[in-house]
């Protein structure tokens, strides 16, 4: 990671060059008609204040799934794990210990 952190200065562009490449790349983004498909439990994280792949994405994707959880990190961006690692710890580890719980279906397959 860290490497990453020390070449993100590359990554700097003007906000009209980010905005457009964040449209050509997220915003067309064809794959929903998959995510019934993802069976396995999955859990989305999202920075409430993401702007680069905004929460209402990030719940469409989790709702596309049908044994997906969102958890919206609050005070955090695209980079929550690093914003604020422990709230996205305590995200994870209420994940692993609900089992594998569908929040559609309420059935609890964690002893099957």
């Amino acid at each position: 990671m860290r490497p990453f952190l020390q070449r993100r200065g590359r990554f700097n562009a003007p906000p009209h060059i980010f905005k457009k490449f964040v449209e050509n790349s997220v915003g067309r983004w064809q794959g929903w008609d998959l995510l019934p498909n993802i069976t396995t439990p999955a859990l989305v994280i999202a920075g409430q204040r993401d702007w680069y792949v905004r929460p209402s994405l990030s719940r469409r994707t989790a709702h596309g799934m049908p044994r997906a959880r969102i958890e919206i990190i609050r005070a955090a961006g695209h980079q929550s794990p690093l914003e604020r690692p422990a709230a996205v710890n305590r995200a994870v580890e209420r994940f692993l210990e609900t089992g594998l719980r569908s929040w559609r279906s309420g059935v609890d397959e964690s002893h099957a």
